[in-house]
């Protein structure tokens, strides 16, 4: 995680520390959330920074025969906080996180989390396929959405060498909460219980 990104996450790093016990050993309690549909996407202007609305970006989906955007992610109304991941073949750390993206997930899907798994690039960089996100999805068994970048119009919000990214998105609003480099860790944690709890 980047210097900035850490700097912002601090104060829920507390936030987690002061909380009893550790989060592997801490059962995740949540209140019940309500499903409020959501038929329209928010209005431009759209930003590629914190604190600006996402625009209604679009991947193909594994099978190769749909497109995946934010506005279906949110249509449904039942959750509230989106964490979009970006992936490559190449990048060794993209791949260790994986199994830790399935705990959280499994972890706060039922309290609002939802989370959306792009793959850009395969291990010799060159565009990503239907096929590989699908092959990806099975390798790691996700059990979110893992979704083909090839255009990887994501590549606007950060750094591509610091593969892999971790932006968070209110989805009510679509508006980016943060955007953070490097693989997830505790900070990303507390991120995610801070606002779950809100």
């Amino acid at each position: 995680m980047n210097f900035l990104a850490l700097r912002l996450a601090l104060p829920a790093v507390l936030l987690l520390t002061t909380m009893s016990g550790c989060a592997d050993e801490e059962a995740v309690t949540c209140g019940a959330v309500t499903a409020v549909p959501r038929t329209t996407y928010p209005a431009a202007p759209y930003g590629t920074a914190a604190g600006t609305t996402l625009a209604n970006l679009s991947f193909a989906d594994p099978n190769g025969t749909a497109t995946v955007d934010f506005q279906s992610l949110r249509a449904s109304g039942d959750k509230r906080l989106l964490m979009v991941i970006t992936s490559a073949g190449w990048c060794s750390a993209c791949i260790e996180e994986q199994p830790e993206l399935n705990r959280l997930y499994d972890s706060y899907k039922d309290c609002g989390l939802e989370v959306l798994l792009t793959v850009f690039e395969d291990d010799q960089t060159s565009p990503a396929t239907p096929a590989l996100a699908a092959q990806w999805k099975s390798s790691y068994s996700n059990t979110f959405p893992v979704v083909a970048d090839a255009p990887f119009v994501l590549k606007d919000y950060y750094d591509e060498s610091y593969t892999p990214m971790v932006m968070f998105v209110d989805l009510e609003t679509m508006e980016i909460l943060s955007i953070a480099t490097g693989q997830v860790d505790a900070a990303t944690e507390a991120f995610i219980r801070q606002q779950l709890a809100e």
